[in-house]
């Protein structure tokens, strides 16, 4: 697991007025002002990108404000940014400003701040998921690509992509075949990042790769502290809540589900309810389920209770209703290439 993206933006000192002016000079802007008058109607920065020398960040110089963009596993080691590096893989989000605003800082030939100074104002977080092989990855994502539970409408995209709220400005999600995706990314002519070698192609092809993002509005309402003070659990836990929502968990059977229920529930009543609605979603589907179970309070609670039971969107879907008894995906999660390599011969041997 990695910090795949984050968007932070410093706010200049109004005492410093030699900063103002320095950081005014630099990258593209529109200014619209009266020609008679001379007068600045407004004035605002444009998105510019460094390229090599800068780490590909992205950045943008409003009249009070410096924001930064990017992906730190670009700045740091090998640029390596399939597995990350550095702050990145360790799921650091200080230590990962901190090196964005160096880079940045030096490309530009100014002295940035450190993090106290940035606010995150968005954050991915990204998993690799290994799976057997490269049509294996296609058809689990055209598997969540026909997930239709709750508000999260999946929106299926070029290249087998996968985005749940693109847009929001809260939160979103996107799967993707990460093998593809770096296949094109090194065929570009300006592409400055890592060059992986053909064993890793190989891996990177039976690779599924999750991602989550935090907007600034969720980060500033669910998140109960600041964000600096995330632990590797608590940016973990951030991407499972999302992404196990879609996949379930292996270890839920027919067998063990009245179980798992009755042990999440508030009261007896209550898992007797959620279970009724789980029978009438295998019987029926989730859309006939839904207008049958009537109150709309009444059959979000029910379906909160079979998720904290270990149930997913895929369970829910229709098309999976007969296949319950599998587990929806048996997914190993792989944190560097020396584990990816490492699962790839033990699945050889076994």
């Amino acid at each position: 697991m990695l910090i795949d993206r984050v968007q932070a933006v410093w706010r200049f000192p109004e005492a410093d007025a030699a900063m103002l002016e320095q950081m005014s000079r630099r990258g593209d802007r529109f200014r619209r002002y009266d020609p008679d008058t001379g007068e600045v109607r407004f004035d605002f920065g444009c998105w510019n990108q460094q390229r090599s020398d800068g780490g590909g960040l992205a950045y943008k110089v409003d009249s009070d404000r410096l924001l930064m963009n990017g992906s730190p596993a670009r700045v740091f080691g090998d640029l390596d940014a399939v597995f990350g590096g550095g702050a990145s893989r360790a799921l650091d989000v200080a230590g990962c400003v901190d090196r964005m605003a160096a880079v940045l800082g030096q490309a530009l030939g100014v002295q940035l701040p450190g993090h106290a100074a940035w606010e995150v104002q968005a954050l991915d977080i990204t998993g690799n998921v290994l799976l057997p092989s490269l049509s294996d990855v296609n058809n689990t994502l055209g598997m969540l690509g026909n997930l239709r539970s709750g508000r999260d409408k999946p929106q299926p995209y070029k290249g087998g992509s996968v985005y749940w709220n693109k847009g929001s400005k809260h939160r979103g999600l996107i799967a993707y075949a990460k093998g593809p995706h770096l296949r094109a990314m090194m065929r570009k002519r300006d592409y400055f990042g890592r060059v992986y070698d053909d064993d890793e192609l190989r891996i990177a092809d039976r690779l599924l790769r999750l991602e989550v993002r935090l907007k600034a509005r969720y980060l500033k309402q669910t998140i109960g502290k600041p964000l600096y003070e995330l632990t590797p659990d608590d940016i973990e836990r951030l991407w499972r809540e999302q992404f196990l929502k879609k996949l379930g968990e292996a270890t839920v059977s027919e067998m063990n589900i009245e179980d798992r229920v009755n042990a999440v529930a508030a009261t007896a009543g209550r898992a007797k309810a959620a279970l009724t609605t789980w029978y009438l979603i295998k019987q029926l589907g989730l859309e006939k389920a839904r207008e049958m179970c009537g109150h709309r309070t009444t059959w979000g609670r029910n379906l909160r209770v079979l998720r904290d039971a270990g149930l997913s969107d895929a369970d829910f879907c229709a098309s999976n209703i007969v296949q319950f008894r599998r587990p929806v995906i048996e997914f190993q999660l792989v944190h560097s290439w020396e584990e990816a390599r490492a699962a790839v011969q033990q699945s050889k041997a076994a």
